[in-house]
């Protein structure tokens, strides 16, 4: 196929890609489960059939995240910025326990999906957002980064 063909001539040359195959946000916890099992195959089929050959992989984090939840988020942590420094306990803690609930499934589907990329060896690259969401982004990206951006 002509992506195999593309992915030889890359490799001929040393060049790794990035291979994107996005999904659009979403509010319903169905579709984030979903995105995040449509993700989990993308990383494990392009591991299986590009072997080496993908670099990373970009994420729309609210693909599997409620984007009012992290537009709720940056909010609070407009009003304290020092929260993107330490934990998101902080943050938690000024949530509904709802949104709490939310928040902590939301980083387990995160979680989750590091763990698979770090097994099959793609890195993943959380796509920026808009401005109104991007802080709580950033909070949740630092603790990944805390977490699998190790060696170990």
């Amino acid at each position: 196929s002509d992506c195999h063909r593309v992915r030889q001539q890359l490799e001929a040359s040393h060049i790794k890609m990035v291979v994107d195959h996005s999904q659009e946000e979403r509010e319903r916890p169905d579709d984030w489960e979903e995105n995040l099992a449509t993700k989990e195959s993308l990383f494990r089929s392009v591991a299986s059939e590009m072997s080496g050959s993908c670099k990373f992989i970009p994420l729309k984090v609210t693909s599997l995240i409620s984007p009012r939840l992290l537009e709720t988020v940056t909010s609070l942590v407009v009003r304290d910025p020092a929260w993107v420094e330490s934990s998101s306990e902080a943050v938690l803690s000024e949530l509904t326990e709802e949104d709490t609930r939310l928040w902590r499934s939301s980083e387990l589907r995160l979680r989750h999906l590091c763990g698979v990329a770090r097994e099959v060896g793609i890195s993943v690259w959380m796509d920026a957002e808009q401005s109104h969401r991007q802080p709580a982004i950033d909070i949740l990206a630092q603790r990944l980064m805390r977490e699998f951006n190790s060696k170990g």
